[in-house]
């Protein structure tokens, strides 16, 4: 659900708005587990992020399971 909070910065000549801008958690929270799977308690190997799909969508992070003895790909939508 989105929030929107406003903001104001003090100036000389008083209160000016802030104009809104969207904050992206998504693509920052995956830049981090891109980045270091551990973060989210995974032990993969990433082979992708943002791959597109042939129905128009993106699969956010793919990476494959290691090690374990079930293994396997796992997708994850952020």
């Amino acid at each position: 659900m989105p929030v929107e909070m406003a903001m104001w910065k003090m100036t000389s000549d008083g209160p000016l708005a802030i104009a809104p801008k969207k904050l992206n958690f998504e693509d920052r929270l995956e830049e981090l587990v891109v980045n270091d799977p551990l973060l989210i308690n995974l032990s993969i190997l990433v082979i992708g992020h943002q791959i597109p799909t042939k129905y128009g969508g993106y699969i956010d992070v793919i990476g494959h399971q290691i090690p374990t003895k079930y293994g396997g790909y796992i997708d994850l939508d952020l």
